[in-house]
């Protein structure tokens, strides 16, 4: 499991409440999709801003 797994849901399920696309060549986070990047699902909204604020702490941006 990577870093950008934990935490997350990998598989588009019924309870999902926040999606956000993850480039890892050019490191952004978006709240819509782009190209190249692959989506990320997230279950419970706090795990969800959890795992973006330590993606951002490591350089990522959000566009």
């Amino acid at each position: 499991m990577t870093n950008l797994q934990q935490g997350c849901n990998m598989q588009k399920q019924d309870s999902i409440i926040l999606t956000v696309w993850i480039d890892e060549n050019n490191m952004v986070i978006s709240m819509k999709e782009i190209p190249n990047a692959k989506p990320l699902y997230f279950e419970n909204r706090e795990t969800g801003l959890q795992t973006l604020n330590s993606l951002v702490r490591k350089g990522y941006k959000i566009g």
